[in-house]
């Protein structure tokens, strides 16, 4: 998300997959990205193996109306090859 104004994101379920067939690199890479948000909820969003490097990474220029809280989960570790 990127300079939106009055979002609310809340209560969804993400997780990380491939392409079509289960095939190709894992993504995304993060999770939740934003910058630039004004009075926007970021809440009770759950996020097991949902990304590969960062569950929510914050770009900052936010206002301080901006809420991000409570938004478990765990990084994905691929499965061993083989």
């Amino acid at each position: 998300m990127e300079h939106a104004r009055g979002v609310t994101f809340c209560g969804n379920s993400l997780s990380i997959g491939q392409g079509d067939g289960g095939v190709g690199v894992f993504s995304p890479a993060c999770g939740i990205t934003y910058r630039g948000l004004r009075d926007a909820v970021i809440k009770d969003n759950v996020m097991f193996d949902a990304a590969s490097r960062d569950l929510i990474r914050d770009l900052g220029g936010n206002d301080a109306s901006v809420i991000c809280r409570d938004n478990p989960g765990r990084l994905f570790t691929p499965p061993p090859a083989g």
